[in-house]
C-alpha cells in the first residue's frame, strides 16, 4: 500500500512542477523564441514553446525538447 501511495505522490508532484514550468515560461517570459538558453544538461535556440514542452535547436541542428518545469528550474 506504501508504494501505490509513493507512486502517486509522485505523480501529483511532477503534474504540479508541470504545470507551474507552464505558468512561469508563458507567464513571465524567462525567454522566448529565438533566445539561446542553457537547461537540463543542453543548450540551444529555442524554436517553439508549447503547453508543456520547449523545444529547442542544438548547435548540431539536433532537434531537443524539455519540459518546461526542467528549463524553468535551470533559468
Amino acid at each position: 500500500m506504501k508504494l501505490i501511495r509513493t507512486v502517486k505522490e509522485d505523480s501529483c508532484i511532477y503534474i504540479f512542477e508541470e504545470f507551474a514550468g507552464t505558468v512561469i515560461s508563458t507567464k513571465w517570459r524567462p525567454y522566448k523564441v529565438g533566445d539561446f538558453i542553457k537547461a537540463g544538461g543542453v543548450a540551444g535556440s529555442v524554436k517553439e514553446i508549447q503547453i508543456f514542452n520547449t523545444v529547442l535547436s542544438s548547435p548540431d541542428n539536433v532537434k531537443i525538447i524539455i519540459p518546461n518545469a526542467q528549463v524553468t528550474s535551470s533559468s
